[in-house]
């Protein structure tokens, strides 16, 4: 065979090897490639996007991939990795409708076309944080939400309890309904009409700016007992005590 002959054989051989990732150097982006016993210079591999828009996602020492040279020189190729094997199976599931990654801590994600869902796992010990311009961003871990927003605003969710620490809480809503003990310490100010159906229990001075009128027409300005209590301007003594203060919130470690 002349040398012309062969050196174009070399070529038309080199163009395209197959083989597996032999090793990655993650700082400067390359990868070798072995085929046959055969090891590759270390060369780009192919990425989805690698311009103003970039992708990073690296092969994995194992992985199936390709070596494409279109000189026939390999030391000039490219490695094109992602083509499936026995030890790296279809990502999260098979079904042509999905679209599905998996990473190696068991995390998964997939996007089901047909029905319109879309899915995030993470393991027990996975952290996912959404930021927007730095002081805004949510915080989620297993057990526990963590909602920041830049004034100081924080909303934290806990099993079995909610945290909200901000400026100014505002409901704006035709009906508000607690079905449990509402615990307030400090002033609570009432700007309209309140209507009271069950008892009212008073551990301190009850001060009224105006009349205090009774469905009678009584007033606040004498007393007299109904039942064993003593009402108007003596102390109720024979009510039930108060109840007892909320519990505190449970303490839920985090980061």
């Amino acid at each position: 065979m002349s040398y012309p002959v062969a050196e174009t054989d070399r070529q038309g051989s080199g163009m395209l090897l197959a083989g597996v990732i032999h090793d990655v150097d993650y700082e400067a982006a390359r990868a070798r490639l072995e085929s046959g016993g055969w090891i590759s210079a270390w060369l780009p591999w192919f990425s989805v996007a690698a311009g103003e828009v970039r992708h990073w996602r690296p092969p994995s020492v194992g992985e199936q991939a390709l070596l494409l040279s279109p000189s026939g020189t390999p030391e000039q190729g490219m490695i094109f990795s992602g083509v499936y094997s026995d030890q790296h199976k279809q990502a999260n599931d098979n079904r042509k409708e999905f679209t599905a990654t998996d990473w190696p801590d068991t995390a998964r994600e997939h996007y089901d076309h047909d029905k319109s869902d879309h899915r995030h796992y993470f393991p027990p010990e996975a952290h996912t944080q959404v930021t927007v311009g730095g002081g805004t961003k949510i915080d989620v871990w297993k057990g526990k939400v963590v909602i920041n927003v830049e004034d100081g605003t924080t909303l934290t969710l806990l099993p079995g309890a909610t945290i909200l620490k901000t400026g100014v809480f505002l409901v704006d809503a035709p009906l508000t309904e607690f079905t449990g003990v509402v615990q307030i310490d400090s002033l609570l100010h009432v700007a309209a009409d309140t209507i009271v159906d069950g008892n009212v229990i008073i551990g301190g001075s009850d001060i009224a700016a105006g009349a205090q009128i009774d469905g009678g027409g009584n007033t606040n300005h004498h007393s007299h007992s109904v039942e064993g209590v003593t009402l108007g301007e003596d102390v109720v003594k024979t009510l039930p005590p108060p109840p007892p203060p909320i519990p505190g919130i449970p303490d839920v470690p985090g980061p």
